[in-house]
């Protein structure tokens, strides 16, 4: 059974939003290259408002996936940002040139902070994601998810003037490079990194994933968001399948997560602000497609 050892402890209800609240945040350059001999893919997400960078690195060899720490970084300066081995100690740094956010190629280094070995560095860039919205874009994108057995991709695209991206198909793979399962013919808000929001929902070990929906307004066609969509892995179909008794549920207010495949639902109107309680009722799976009552609870505030 594959391992999860980081689950996100609450899963909210999506709001209904319009626009630009559709538009991912922060642009994101996609690289893909070698660290010495090892083929890896690079993404760094630019962040103009705080002028820092973070991302992610995957070392396509090893199947390896870092985090990059969030670093101040003015636009053309060169930079060192740290990958972070474990959530608060790096293990390696990454030495590149002065960077533009729509620099094509990088040449830097990696420099094993242990045993102070120093590796060429060298990436092109395969894909960028601008938020500026008179720029288009066509993509693929990973998504960030550093446990477990599978890799997330997901494929973006935008046309120029359109607020908005749409994720038309997600690609899961194992960390050896083989092909899991091709989700396609979708329409999902793109939110960069952040498109699949992972959790294990059902307590399987296997992880899960959520994503947002696409809708057209009636009353004046405009795009908006829609309530979250549930895609569980299903070990007896060998990939995810979307999972409607959970997006009902969720339908009705906020879910909380548990480890153990419990699910704890905050109805809308179980908040009773005269008696100063919170209405919960959890759920947990009985099988695949169903989702059983087991207790309520209140919570005081």
């Amino acid at each position: 059974m594959i391992q999860i050892r980081h689950v996100r402890a609450l899963v909210w209800l999506s709001c209904v939003l319009s626009g630009s609240a559709l538009a991912h945040a922060k642009p994101v350059s996609v690289y893909a290259g070698t660290i010495g001999n090892e083929p890896v893919e690079l993404v760094l997400i630019h962040d103009h408002q705080r002028d820092a960078i973070s991302g992610h690195l995957f070392d396509q060899g090893t199947g390896r996936y870092l985090t990059l720490e969030e670093t101040p970084h003015e636009e053309g300066d060169k930079l060192l940002i740290n990958l972070m081995s474990n959530p608060r100690m790096p293990g390696a740094a990454l030495l590149l040139p002065g960077l533009q956010t729509a620099q094509g190629n990088i040449d830097g280094q990696h420099l094993d902070l242990q045993s102070r070995h120093v590796q060429a560095l060298e990436l092109k860039r395969v894909g960028y994601f601008p938020t500026d919205v008179r720029e288009s874009y066509d993509g693929v994108l990973l998504q960030p998810y550093a446990d477990g057995d599978f890799v997330f991709r997901v494929h973006a695209r935008r046309a120029s003037g359109v607020h908005g991206g749409k994720v038309s198909r997600i690609d899961v793979t194992r960390r050896d490079g083989s092909p899991v399962q091709v989700l396609e013919e979708l329409d999902l808000v793109f939110f960069g990194s952040e498109t699949l929001h992972f959790a294990d929902f059902d307590g399987d070990g296997i992880i899960d994933f959520r994503v947002t929906p696409r809708l057209r307004r009636q009353s004046d066609n405009a795009l908006i968001s829609g309530n979250f969509r549930y895609y569980l892995y299903r070990h007896d179909q060998a990939g995810y399948r979307r999972h409607t008794a959970l997006e009902a549920l969720a339908a009705q207010g906020p879910l909380r997560v548990a480890p153990n495949g419990v699910i704890s639902l905050r109805p809308d109107k179980g908040v009773d602000y005269r008696a100063g309680t919170i209405e919960w009722r959890h759920y947990r799976f009985t099988a695949a497609d169903t989702l059983e009552l087991e207790r309520t609870s209140q919570e005081h505030f």
